[in-house]
């Protein structure tokens, strides 16, 4: 039995499917996420990426935060999506959907919150998330 290869997407890819403000682009993401939910195919994201996609959503498009989760909070569950820390980016998507925190700031938080990681940070948005934040 011949084994899937694994691709990596790219920000756009999920930005042309959200926004779908290049059908024919959109159309063919679409394609692509539903072989991912039906494993038919297999790909890998990253955090970084969708750090990017969330922040492109709400910075460049002005997408609110809740709708921003509603349309990705799917996407990591499809069979065929490798999704890191899947756990920890579904959480921080509900809490950046709720409370005026960045995405990567409750990513960083929920990531060393478990194991009690200090974080060297002068972001100060850091401190409400209970964080051991500390300054260099």
């Amino acid at each position: 039995m011949r084994q899937k290869s694994i691709s990596l997407l790219d920000a756009n890819i999920f930005l042309r499917y959200l926004l779908w403000d290049d059908p024919p682009k959109a159309s063919r993401c679409q394609a692509l996420f539903q072989r991912l939910e039906r494993d038919e195919e297999t790909a890998r994201v990253l955090d970084l990426t969708l750090a990017e996609v969330v922040w492109t959503l709400q910075k460049d498009f002005g997408v609110d935060r809740r709708k921003i989760r509603d349309l990705l909070r799917t996407i990591p569950e499809f069979k065929g999506l490798k999704v890191p820390d899947k756990t920890i980016v579904l959480k921080a998507l509900d809490v950046f959907a709720e409370r005026a925190v960045d995405f990567p700031d409750d990513y960083i938080a929920k990531a060393a919150r478990p194991v009690e990681l200090q974080v060297y940070s002068y972001d100060l948005d850091l401190t409400p998330l209970k964080v051991n934040r500390r300054e260099p």
